[in-house]
């Protein structure tokens, strides 16, 4: 930790570390004065005294924060004072998680009354520094560091300090870490503004102020004052205030003033001379607050009703809007780059406001794990958990299983398992959003964003591309030699070379079946062709698409070394070979043999007799020696088990009895005062008992369960071992001169008193050998070595930081899959740790998924959002920004019939996306009638409300009959096995299809069916895949396929047969209808295809 902060004055340095011979590490530090403690002890301190350290702490934590790192137990102690030098010392909790503390510091601990709130979360921010360093000031002003009695909060009322100053500690002090400055160097930069400000109070211009009444209105609503009014706007934004260029005014000239906790939308008065207009007052996140006073322009000014110097007032209005258009002037890429910024941080803070406030839970009735999946039954309709969405469920051992919503199928939510372990999963049960999960999640995302913005990426101007596409560097004309796979058309060899050419983001548009996996697989063996030591970073969206990509690199470059980042037990069983555990068994085998081999030459050269027998008994030497380590290892691990459990115990007790003291205070008669005495005092005893408890026996309960774990993994070590010793001692019975040895003690007595002067050299020789192959074990050092070792990492892309280690591997080549579907700040993730992108992805399917909260207008208004603005696409704004020579097009598309392909290519590409010549199959022709058919159902009964959803039982019947027809035909042609999707727009309509296919399964013989939403099928593909409409009303309100993307996404799963079932002449008439015109396109492509019309 100590290693990776550079030396600075403000933070306490290391002079020297070491171990010396009795194991005890020391660490020595730079000598440095007493404590701040100390010094307020000594002498009482005033705000001017104190400023000056004050700084120096904020400057000591700026560069910590800077760097990513949030200190966690900023005290009076951990400051030391110098004369004027002041430093930051007690770096051990940073970046720790915290639990309560009672006082004092332990090492994963904060300390009362310095630590926030949010004390316990995982991944901290600067915003936890920002809270303590308030109530550090509090504390030092007053004399008091323990705050007995009351809280930081209320002691502020006590502090004599300036009123911007006192402000500026209310907003650190607050319970919700968002609303908090975001960092040390934003209080720094305030309290400097608040300081100079004092310096020239004495010039300030008067500038006239109207506030209408409709807004005096707003303004009293948004305080919750009934009769503010004029003098409390003044105040809330004077005299100092923040300006920016509201980028809602059309005409340049409209200003917000940054207020205390409000923003207004302002603008220069068209009729009075030397004033602004307010057009609007509001209460923003406190995180966008911040931002924008970061980021505007400081002035001072003295509002009035009515200036007496209107044509001063109005110089100074010019003035300010001067200087605002200079800035922005002067460096246009700067302003454009914050404005993104800016945009990307407020759609993120609107996602931790829904994340924090949302939750339903869904019910499962039943379950069924195959493998990492989960397929849930669930009970109640009316709480569908979102695609995407993170959740939990607790397991039958108490432990919590998370994961996240992969698909919804009917009745059925898959949900796939990235912590935990699936089997321990009750049969019943409450699939709950995981708002932790999602809250750490985001910060991961905030945190590449914010990487990547101030420049602390691998590549520094990444955010010059992301601001202005226009600048990506253009291609290089690159020859590829030889291609690895042969069978690649042109669009794709062109795009290899593009990529190969590229010094910057190259985009790839694959419309369906254009082989974008082929593509990636392609790009990543020329990579490692031209550049053997490449890492490459494969990330994608979804573990199945990741999964897929990752087979096909492997198939085409076998000896790439992979790795796939997640627990084993939670991904598929095709990625099991590339996981951490195997991977890491591989290197240790590849090692092992390598040794194998240099000892054996040794001893060929060194001309030992017996090889096999010496190196048999040096391995078994090894074997008895780690079985006696691990056994007395065991023993140690049950003893401190045994611990910790009977202090688990001992602190139940304890808080039994603060119960009881409680529950009895609770039923005491109120009348008589000494008794109320009495049970407060007892009350105060438990509660300072407990803390003692709790400090004293938290360590042992905290290491409760991984003492459980190391005693399973220690027996299942030390079974292995025996197993080995027996293997090497019947390899050695069978030597003729050890056939009779009582036991491996007396084999190994006989072997050494026959050893030669060079078998003790080969054999210390070997020891040596196995000791180093035996530190081979899933630690965190060798996970984060087999990071760096890696030709190729693949994650999922927010997940990507969630492994240890894996910031620091700065990668040669990320390309992200399904990028298309990814927001902006999830691709931040994995492109701020590489040198340059390849982001693969097709803008005409389904985009990125949308919290349906995000759609709602009020709550956007609240947070300065505009729809486009949270449905921002990156993939489609790169497309259409970088240079054409970035961008390349596969066009050739080898997944669907020519008859699928021409649909698809028709009405959504242009026609321009060609397929090969192929003939349809004799299944499709002899059950179908076709690739490419409609079964109408216009006739039958209409769709039908099921809750928030809609279902059709009429094409349910229709496609169950399709299913039988096909099976039949199979089974006549003889085929082994073929696959039918049967997809639907709607949740309710796939619980139906698979009511009504239920029956139909048990007689299918050959055909394997699957029913899905069309949004989790994405990515998939089947023999045959059949679509129902579901919706059919006269009105032509085709409902979610009203969606381009997602239209394109249903019909353009099928290799050989495609059917559609619904009612046709809604489908012709939709073309009266925007929302509708595409499934008007596609019923008159099927036509024209020659598709024909069943009933």
């Amino acid at each position: 930790m100590y290693s990776r902060l550079d030396a600075h004055p403000n933070l306490l340095q290391v002079v020297g570390f070491g171990t010396p011979a009795d194991g005890a590490p020391w660490i020595a530090f730079e000598w440095c004065g007493v404590d701040l403690g100390a010094v307020v002890t000594r002498e009482a301190l005033s705000w001017e005294q104190l400023r000056p350290i004050a700084l120096e702490i904020l400057t000591g934590l700026s560069v910590l924060h800077a760097k990513g790192w949030v200190h966690r137990d900023l005290k009076p102690g951990n400051v030391l004072v110098d004369g004027a030098q002041v430093k930051l010392a007690d770096f051990g909790t940073m970046r720790y998680r915290e639990v309560t503390s009672f006082g004092k510091t332990m090492s994963q601990l904060g300390t009362r009354p310095y630590c926030p709130p949010e004390s316990g979360t995982e991944n901290p921010l600067p915003a936890y520094d920002v809270y303590s360093f308030a109530v550090l000031v509090i504390c030092c002003l007053l004399g008091d560091f323990e705050l007995n009695g009351t809280t930081p909060a209320a002691a502020l009322g006590r502090v004599v300090v300036p009123e911007p100053i006192r402000l500026l500690l209310a907003r650190c002090l607050s319970e919700e870490e968002e609303q908090r400055p975001g960092s040390a160097g934003v209080v720094l930069a305030e309290i400097e503004q608040i300081a100079k400000g004092e310096a020239v109070a004495q010039d300030v211009p008067e500038i006239g102020i109207h506030l209408p009444v409709n807004v005096t209105q707003i303004f009293r609503d948004v305080t919750l004052a009934e009769t503010a009014g004029f003098e409390e706007f003044r105040r809330e934004f004077g005299p100092r205030v923040r300006l920016v260029r509201d980028p809602k005014a059309a005409d340049k000239q409209g200003l917000l003033l940054v207020g205390q906790s409000l923003l207004a939308a302002v603008a220069p008065h068209e009729s009075r001379t030397g004033s602004i207009f307010v057009k609007h007052v509001w209460r923003p996140p406190v995180a966008h607050l911040e931002r924008l006073r970061k980021r505007g322009v400081g002035a001072t000014i003295r509002w009035v009703a009515t200036p007496i110097r209107p044509l001063e007032a109005d110089a100074a209005i010019s003035e300010l809007l001067r200087t605002l258009a200079e800035r922005e002037a002067a460096n246009p890429e700067q302003h454009s780059r914050v404005e993104v910024h800016d945009r990307w941080e407020r759609v993120l803070d609107a996602k931790f406001a829904i994340a924090r406030e949302r939750g339903k839970d869904v019910t499962y009735s039943a379950l069924r794990v195959e493998g990492a999946r989960v397929y849930l039954t669930t009970t109640d309709r009316s709480a569908d958990p979102q695609l995407g969405e993170l959740r939990v469920i607790r397991s039958t051992t108490g432990r919590f299983v998370r994961g996240e919503v992969e698909a919804i199928e009917g009745n059925a939510v898959v949900f796939y398992v990235n912590e935990g372990n699936p089997d321990d999963l009750p049969r019943r049960g409450v699939l709950a959003v995981d708002a932790e999960r999602t809250v750490s999640k985001l910060r991961r995302e905030q945190d590449a964003v914010r990487r990547v913005f101030e420049g602390r990426a691998v590549r520094a101007d990444l955010k010059d591309i992301l601001s202005n596409p226009a600048v990506n560097p253009l291609p290089v004309e690159h020859h590829v030699e030889k291609f690895v796979q042969d069978h690649l058309d042109g669009a794709k060899r062109n795009a290899v070379a593009s990529v190969l050419g590229a010094q910057g983001i190259s985009l790839v548009k694959g419309p369906p079946g254009t082989g974008k996996t082929t593509l990636i697989a392609e790009l990543v063996a020329q990579q490692l062709r031209i550049k053997p030591d490449a890492q490459i970073l494969l990330a994608s969206q979804t573990h199945i698409a990741l999964d897929h990509a990752l087979s096909k690199v492997a198939k085409v470059t076998p000896a790439a070394s992979v790795l796939r980042i997640g627990s084993p037990d939670q991904l598929s069983p095709s990625s099991e070979a590339w996981t951490v555990p195997s991977q890491l068994e591989a290197w240790r085998a590849e090692t092992e043999a390598t040794v194998a081999a240099f000892v054996q030459d040794h001893l060929h050269s060194a001309g030992v007799l017996d090889v096999q027998t010496r190196s048999t008994a040096t391995r078994l030497r090894a074997q008895v020696e780690r079985r006696t380590r691990t056994e007395a290892e065991l023993v140690e691990v049950e003893v401190a088990l045994g611990v910790a459990r009977k202090e688990q115990e001992t602190t139940r007790a304890a808080i039994e009895k603060l119960f009881a003291a409680v529950s009895r205070l609770d039923t005491t008669p109120a009348d008589t005062a000494d008794v109320v005495a009495r049970d407060l005092a007892k009350l105060t005893d438990a509660v300072e008992q407990l803390g003692v408890n709790l400090e004293q026996r938290s360590p042992a309960i905290r290491q409760l369960e991984g003492l459980r774990e190391r005693v399973v993994q220690l027996s299942e070590r030390l079974t292995e071992l025996r197993e080995d010793t027996q293997r090497a001692v019947a390899e050695l019975r069978a030597v003729g001169d050890l056939a009779d040895a009582a036991d491996e003690e007396d084999m190994l007595h006989r072997i050494d008193a026959s050893m030669s002067t060079d078998d003790e050299r080969v054999q210390a020789l070997q020891l040596v050998a196995e000791e180093w192959l035996e530190r081979f074990r899933p630690t965190g050092e060798f996970r984060v070595a087999l990071l760096f070792r890696a030709s190729v990492v693949a994650s999922t892309c927010v997940a990507l930081t969630g492994s240890k280690g894996a910031e620091r591997v700065e990668f040669d080549l990320c390309i992200i899959d399904e990028a298309s579907k990814a927001t902006p700040t999830e691709l931040m993730v994995p492109m701020a740790n590489a040198r340059q992108w390849v982001l693969v992805g097709d803008e005409k399917q389904l985009p990125p998924f949308l919290d349906s909260a995000l759609v709602d207008a009020d709550f956007l208004a609240e947070r300065e959002l505009t729809r486009a603005e949270v449905d921002e696409r990156l993939f489609t704004e790169l497309g259409a920004g970088l240079p054409t020579q970035s961008v390349a097009v596969l066009s050739h598309q080898h997944r669907m019939h020519p008859a699928i392909g021409k649909v698809v290519s028709d009405v959504f590409y242009g026609g321009e996306l060609r397929s090969g010549a192929r003939e349809v199959s004799p299944l499709v022709q002899r059950a179908l009638g076709g690739a490419v058919t409609w079964r109408d159902t216009g006739r039958k009964e209409s769709e039908r409300r099921s809750g928030l959803s809609y279902e059709n039982r009429a094409e349910a019947r229709t496609v169950a009959e399709l299913v039988g027809t096909i099976d039949n035909y199979a089974v006549l042609l003889g085929l082994d096995e073929v696959e039918v999707a049967v997809i639907a727009g709607y949740a309710a309509q796939v619980r139906t299809l698979q009511e009504v296919l239920s029956s139909t399964k048990s007689k299918l013989k050959v055909v394997r069916v699957k029913a899905a939403t069309i949004d989790s099928y994405q990515g998939q593909e089947a023999d045959i895949c059949i679509v129902s409409l579901t919706r059919s009303n006269r009105r032509g309100d085709v409902g979610f396929l009203g969606s381009p993307e997602r239209l394109n996404v249903a019909i353009s799963r099928a290799r050989d047969g495609l059917v559609i079932v619904g009612n046709r002449a809604m489908a012709d008439g939709s073309s009266d209808r925007r929302r509708s015109r595409k499934l008007a396109e596609v019923a008159r492509a099927i036509a024209a295809a020659g598709g024909r019309n069943g009933h």
